[in-house]
């Protein structure tokens, strides 16, 4: 969920605060212990000027990385903001203590002693704020913190990779981010999705389930581990996963239809018909979790519920010559050959080189005629 955080990022930066708040907790949901989200997301509150809820989401920025100074010199001005300078000098002065050359947090200190009246100790701050450390202490201070942020700048790199379908680039530098920082669920996450654009089944499955080690209770990354274990053919522990997503989260109609789609790969139609009526009910008008519905109950040879759900998908999807395909072949295995002939030409109305129902087409034409001649 990276890019849910790079995206909210840029939104905030031009202004667009609404659509900033609503991806960063979309990133949120998906990991709640995301740092750069929760920071984000603070930053986006606050640039849109909710301090209440910018305080509320960076104090959850702070149980997340207690030792960042940048959280506590946020915190300082949500509350200089909202005139509180107490408590706006508290947090800077923490700032400092975490960062004693940050010139930034020891001038905003002396703003708020000024608004406090305590005038000496806001002219102190001030000066010491304009003046200048050691170059080698400041060079040293530098190295340390670039060092300890390497991973962030490596994994933007990958990420930007990936965006532009540099696949190989964005694989060597998620890579180097493990190396420094294994635990860090959106390497892994999108390395899943590396491999996976690559076809390598076996580091797929890896990385998704390195992911779940780290997030097992991730609806979407027991989803798209499902997806890797469904790509190898390990059906049983597709299913696995599909239905610990939807344990997760109920309303996960991809979740259903893979499931479903898995269990029809299996041979258990009955099974199938279960979880592609889910995610019709959950999204009437997806045309292939209907169509593939109807395939269900042609398996089973219930013509009738095969029928209904293909009249009802050319309803909902009448541009579709697959649904009217699926709906004459439906119809001829009902014997209503002239219901067939109908559905099949409409098909290739639409899609003129539909070839498999021009064949249907012809089969008709040739019945009719044999029983023109029996007759």
């Amino acid at each position: 969920m990276g890019a849910c955080t790079n995206l909210g990022m840029l939104y905030t930066r031009i202004g667009l605060h609404d659509r900033a708040i609503a991806i960063l907790n979309e990133a949120i949901q998906f990991r709640p212990d995301d740092v750069d989200a929760n920071r984000n997301l603070a930053i986006a509150y606050y640039a849109m000027g909710d301090l209440d809820k910018a305080n509320e989401q960076m104090q959850k920025y702070v149980k997340l990385d207690p030792n960042s100074p940048e959280a506590y010199n946020n915190i300082g001005l949500i509350f200089y903001q909202k005139g509180d300078y107490e408590t706006a000098l508290q947090h800077f002065r923490k700032a400092k203590e975490l960062k004693p050359y940050d010139k930034q947090y020891i001038y905003n200190e002396g703003l708020a002693l000024a608004m406090l009246g305590q005038n000496e100790e806001a002219s102190k701050a001030f000066r010491e704020s304009s003046g200048f450390v050691e170059g080698e202490e400041m060079r040293q201070t530098f190295i340390k913190e670039s060092e300890a942020n390497k991973w962030r700048e490596l994994y933007n790199q990958g990420h930007s990779a990936m965006e532009y379908g540099n696949i190989n680039r964005a694989i060597e530098l998620f890579n180097e981010v493990i190396k420094l920082k294994p635990d860090m669920l959106e390497a892994h996450v999108n390395l899943g999705f590396c491999y996976r654009l690559k076809g390598d089944r076996e580091k797929q499955i890896y990385h998704f389930e390195q992911a779940l080690k780290l997030n097992p209770d991730s609806s979407e990354v027991n989803y798209n581990l499902g997806l890797a274990y469904a790509d190898s053919k390990m059906y049983p522990q597709a299913i696995e996963r599909f239905n610990k997503a939807i344990e997760i989260k109920p309303d996960y109609k991809d979740a259903y239809f893979n499931l479903g789609t898995t269990f029809y790969k299996q041979g258990k139609y009955t099974d199938a018909i279960k979880a592609f009526e889910k995610a019709v009910e959950l999204s009437p008008n997806w045309l292939e979790a209907r169509l593939n519905l109807g395939s269900s109950y042609i398996k089973i040879n219930d013509i009738k519920n095969a029928t209904v759900q293909f009249e009802e998908a050319t309803k909902r999807n009448n541009n579709s010559a697959e649904a009217y395909y699926n709906l004459g072949v439906a119809y001829m295995r009902d014997n209503r050959f002239n219901e067939a002939e109908i559905a099949f030409q409409k098909a290739v109305e639409i899609v003129p080189g539909h070839q498999m129902s021009r064949a249907m087409l012809k089969e008709i034409e040739t019945y009719k005629k044999h029983n023109r001649n029996s007759q």
